[in-house]
């Protein structure tokens, strides 16, 4: 009887690890969905306001200003919306942003430096 009890602990305690274990890369998951869909909308609203305007935004509050997002997204894995990484565009006088990344990457792009977004 005492070892029925133990073996039914181990196996309580093998289905409650892996219950904590699939709940962990669910919620990973999500964060990364999530990740993708705020990166995705400053992206299309950059692509659009260089289409609308023939320059790039200086800033992602002037995205905000003119309409092109709601508000700057927060950042899932830093929590922050202050963290964004941009990639200027040094090829023109304005100076403006081309790309935006999580500020929890390191990123790497033959076109120039991800810094903190202005």
């Amino acid at each position: 009887m005492c070892r029925f009890k133990s073996f039914r602990l181990v196996v309580v305690l093998i289905c409650g690890m892996l219950l904590f274990i699939s709940g962990c890369h669910a919620r990973q998951e999500k964060q990364q969905e999530a990740l993708e869909q705020a990166v995705n909308s400053m992206n299309e609203a950059i692509d659009q306001f260089v289409d609308d305007k023939d320059r790039s935004p200086k800033s992602l509050e002037e995205l905000v200003a003119t309409g092109y997002l709601k508000e700057i997204p927060v950042d899932p894995v830093t929590r922050s919306n202050k963290t964004w990484l941009c990639l200027a565009d040094e090829d023109t006088p304005d100076d403006g942003i081309l790309d935006v990344v999580s500020g929890s990457e390191t990123p790497d792009s033959d076109e120039g430096t991800y810094k903190n977004c202005p």
